[in-house]
């Protein structure tokens, strides 16, 4: 088994053991807003949550054949608009960012691609453990980015890293940050005694996610706190 198969099956194997699309959904969003405030108190979240993953299912499936990174920032630059549209007093006073867009969109496409069932992607997720990775966190937090010149600046330090390394972004995420074999910690979890403070938990969340990614998000300490009301 080649180590990009082997990292795919590592990855599957820890967090999204039944290769459930359900499962990647709702990872996307998960991963998208534990760290990154977006909803107004009160609001009732599952249809919102509902539109969300369709679009999302939507945009996936023109992955099954590889995609440009035009391709990409075009569909998180729509995926923003149509969310901002939709639900436009349901969010916080910034709205749905781009940042919700690009995790969103890049975790679910990352499960897909590990299930087997899309091409490799021409993004990876985005996050503060990706760039501290590449530049140390020097940028500023990836919750705040809101447009494509913010984003293509981050994204440049992950290409510039991959291309180091000899490989594509999605490889390089990949193999980065891989979940290592039973009994071994990967290398998120090496850095989870470093933290200084709580991540944000969300029980409903939770409850809906089962555990998946859960370590990556631990590993992301929030800048705001998205509650449940």
């Amino acid at each position: 088994m080649t180590h990009m198969k082997q990292a795919k099956a590592a990855f599957l194997a820890r967090y999204n053991r039944d290769s459930s699309e359900e499962i990647a959904l709702t990872s996307g969003l998960k991963a998208a807003t534990q760290h990154n405030y977006l909803y107004r108190p009160g609001i009732l979240r599952p249809p919102i949550r509902r539109l969300w993953k369709q679009h999302l299912r939507q945009l996936a499936g023109a992955y099954v054949v590889p995609m440009t990174l035009a391709h990409y920032e075009n569909d998180i630059c729509q995926l923003q608009r149509i969310m901002n549209e939709a639900f436009n007093g349901s969010f916080c006073e910034i709205g749905f960012r781009l940042s919700h867009a690009q995790k969103s969109l890049s975790v679910v496409l990352k499960h897909l691609w590990c299930m087997g069932r899309l091409a490799e992607p021409p993004a990876c997720p985005i996050d503060r453990v990706v760039l501290g990775k590449v530049c140390g966190g020097r940028l500023q937090p990836w919750t705040r980015v809101n447009s494509l010149t913010e984003h293509r600046e981050m994204f440049n330090k992950v290409l510039s890293a991959a291309t180091h390394a000899g490989k594509s972004v999605a490889q390089w995420e990949l193999l980065t940050f891989a979940p290592r074999s039973a009994g071994r910690d990967d290398s998120r979890s090496a850095l989870l005694g470093r933290l200084s403070r709580p991540p944000s938990f969300d029980p409903l969340d939770a409850a809906d996610l089962g555990g998946v990614e859960l370590r990556r998000q631990l590993l992301d300490p929030p800048a705001t706190f998205d509650l449940i009301s």
